[in-house]
C-alpha cells in the first residue's frame, strides 16, 4: 500500500486495514500479534508516500477488505496513493452475506 502518513513516525501507519467477512471485520494481523501494517522505508518518502505490507490470508474466511483512517483527523487522498491486492487462492463462501439475504428479501 502506499499511502500518507506522519512524517515522525512513518513506520506506524494513520490507516487500519480490517479484513473479513462483512460486518464481521477484523484489523490484519501478521501471524498471530496483530499489526497494522509492515513499513519499507526504503521505497517510502514520508510523509506524501509511504509504502506498507501486509498479509493475510491462510485458510481465513475473507471477503471484504477495508481502509480505515485512525488518525483521528481528515485526510486527503490526493494520490499518488494506490492498494494492491493479489491473491493465490480463492474463498467461495457456504453462507449467504447479509448484503444477499437483503437482496433476496427485495
Amino acid at each position: 500500500m502506499n499511502l500518507p502518513c506522519d512524517a515522525n513516525t512513518p513506520n506506524v501507519p494513520i490507516f487500519q486495514v480490517l479484513v473479513g467477512r462483512a460486518p464481521d471485520l477484523t484489523p490484519l494481523a501478521l501471524g498471530f500479534t496483530p499489526l497494522a501494517l509492515g513499513y519499507i522505508s526504503r521505497i517510502s518518502v514520508a510523509p506524501q508516500m509511504c509504502v506498507y505490507h501486509g498479509q493475510f490470508g491462510f485458510e481465513d474466511q475473507i471477503t471484504d477488505i477495508v481502509l480505515k483512517n485512525i488518525s483521528g483527523r481528515m485526510i486527503s487522498l490526493g494520490g499518488p496513493h494506490s492498494i494492491t491486492v493479489s491473491t493465490h487462492e480463492f474463498y467461495t463462501p457456504t453462507t449467504p452475506s447479509p448484503e444477499q439475504i437483503q437482496y433476496k428479501q427485495k
